[in-house]
């Protein structure tokens, strides 16, 4: 597998693009901001890409497989989450957990102890998330969650779990933010918008973060073959 590395500071300066560019063209001039002075910051579809970084730049290979040390940590409350834990737990072992789990001496000493792919979710997906969603608590307990799956994540990756796959925006920004890292390789396509990751800092480690209601209900089978 061949991948692209991409820094803060490299992708910082892609954002900035000279006005003698033929880019600006496509955009207007609304799209200047004078906290950038001279320059433009422009957005838009994937397909500025192709002129925002040079694809001949020096490329790292990995090697990428199936890995018995991979963990799932799922904070999604979607219908595609909960699909894709049922159709996991029909050949893996997966534990739930809540905001009240505060034993997580039981859960690492699991961790330590696993020889299998283990995936752990929220026990929020298996409610009426409508209803969840009214509570005055919905939000604090969402926090208090995302938080135990960082912990996890993190206690993961420092005992050579060498997969961490990540179903839920907002924990895959918890989890990415309690592991610190600041540029990634950008590795093989598991589904349309979801890479594998390789952190700069460590590369024996492949992160892959999705959105919950993303892709089919095979899809962490999908992710831990690859």
């Amino acid at each position: 597998m061949k991948c692209c590395v991409f820094t803060e500071t490299e992708a910082r300066k892609c954002c900035l693009i000279n006005r003698n560019s033929h880019i600006p063209n496509l955009m207007g001039s609304q799209s200047k901001y004078p906290c950038f002075g001279d320059n433009f910051l422009y957005s838009g579809g994937s397909g500025l890409l192709e002129f925002l970084f040079d694809f001949s730049s020096p490329q790292e290979n990995f090697e990428t497989s199936f890995d018995n040390r991979t963990i799932i940590l799922c904070g999604s409350c979607s219908k595609a989450t909960r699909l894709q834990i049922q159709h996991f737990s029909e050949n893996y072992e997966c534990l739930s957990i809540n905001e009240t789990s505060d034993d997580l001496t039981y859960i690492t000493s699991l961790i330590d102890a696993q020889k299998s792919p283990l995936l752990i979710y929220s026990d929020a997906v298996l409610k009426d998330f409508k209803t969840e969603k009214k509570s005055p608590a919905f939000y604090t307990t969402a926090k208090k969650i995302e938080s135990i799956l960082s912990f996890i994540a993190v206690y993961a990756k420092d005992h050579n779990y060498h997969k961490i796959i990540v179903a839920g925006g907002e924990t895959s920004g918890a989890i990415t933010i309690g592991f610190g890292y600041s540029s990634f390789y950008i590795g093989q396509e598991i589904c349309p918008g979801v890479p594998i990751l390789i952190p700069e800092e460590n590369r024996h480690l492949q992160l892959i973060l999705k959105s919950g209601n993303f892709d089919s209900e095979d899809f962490f089978l999908k992710a831990m073959e690859m």
